[in-house]
């Protein structure tokens, strides 16, 4: 598949001639051949949905992570701990987009009364 990939982009290229490529930035160039490769290949809803669970995760990460969630529940050190709440976190909300459906409704502070609360009943209180 790269090789039929390869030798398409070597014709595509041919093709172009430079003269109109002067006026579209290289990022615009760039964007504009991917979208192209992207249809051509029929990998679009794929690339889409890998660009969106990227989003996802890096979204997530900003809101709960081992740091914050830390801090909420004043475990210090105890890094076994922290696991173990986020853990039951995760798997009482329905993983991470329950995370982030819970945050986007209620905010951080609802967030943190959650991880709280999950500490509390979990007998993990310090």
């Amino acid at each position: 598949m790269y090789a039929e990939f390869a030798q398409w982009v070597r014709e595509k290229s041919a093709a172009i001639p430079l003269e109109t490529e002067h006026d579209a930035t290289s990022e615009e160039r760039q964007l504009a051949f991917r979208e192209h490769v992207l249809v051509h290949f029929n990998k679009r809803q794929e690339y889409d949905m890998m660009v969106c669970k990227q989003k996802e995760r890096t979204r997530l990460k900003k809101v709960f992570n081992g740091s914050i969630v830390r801090q909420w529940a004043n475990l210090g050190e105890d890094w076994k701990t922290l696991k173990l709440v986020m853990d039951m976190v995760r798997e009482e909300l329905g993983g991470d987009r329950g995370i982030l459906k819970l945050y986007d409704e209620l905010g951080e502070s609802g967030l943190r009364h959650f991880v709280s609360e999950v500490q509390q009943r979990s007998s993990l209180v310090k």
